[in-house]
């Protein structure tokens, strides 16, 4: 299995390893975003959030070289 990574693959279907690490990096963000608020950090919060769907984001980049690409891609008609 070959993974290209970049922005023209977010549209293309993630690896399910992947997904789940990026889902799992946004999930565990909020949690960790919402503990600090309720201490009273807001500013480490904010960061703890973005920085946990910066990483979803980029975990949607990823995309399998064996899966053809959708219709609408320009990759489609390769």
């Amino acid at each position: 299995m070959v993974m290209k990574f970049g922005l023209k693959y977010y549209w293309h279907p993630t690896p399910k390893k992947i997904r789940l690490f990026g889902d799992s990096l946004a999930a565990a963000s909020v949690f960790a975003s919402t503990m600090t608020i309720l201490e009273g950090q807001k500013e480490i919060a904010i960061i703890i959030f973005i920085s946990g769907w910066v990483g979803k984001f980029l975990s949607n980049m990823f995309a399998d070289d064996n899966k053809k690409a959708d219709n609408n891609s320009p990759e489609a008609s390769n």
